[in-house]
């Protein structure tokens, strides 16, 4: 459905970000429904995406974010074998829950990372 190469749901996410920042979170429980209308992104399309964001920005910081909930734990290890080198912690990210605390250390371990020391950008 729609134009090839689009990503609508992600496109929908952004909006129902905006409406809610913009107006509350009435618009969430009416908003989210639209979003089922989309096939879910394929993790390994995902961890394609990444690749090619790592081979073209070298030095960027290419982060995971909202909706790492939804990824297995094999997902997670191939996005940051891809090129992922950063992500987003807390409990929330705008409406969509974030792993825990203990889940992202448990992860970083898992992956013989280290997390860089806070500091103001």
């Amino acid at each position: 459905m729609g134009l090839p190469g689009i990503d609508y749901q992600a496109l929908l996410r952004k909006y129902i970000a905006f409406l809610i920042d913009q107006y509350g979170d009435d618009y969430f429980d009416e908003a989210m429904h639209l979003v089922d209308m989309f096939p879910a992104l394929d993790p390994m399309e995902m961890v394609r995406a990444i690749a090619a964001a790592r081979i073209l920005m070298p030095a960027s910081r290419v982060r995971l974010a909202a909706g790492r909930l939804q990824l297995s734990p094999e997902a997670t290890t191939l996005c940051f074998l891809a090129g992922a080198n950063s992500i987003f912690v807390g409990e929330k990210l705008l409406t969509t829950p974030n792993p825990g605390p203990s889940e992202d250390e448990k992860l970083l371990e898992t992956l013989g990372l280290k997390p860089l020391e806070p500091h103001a950008v």
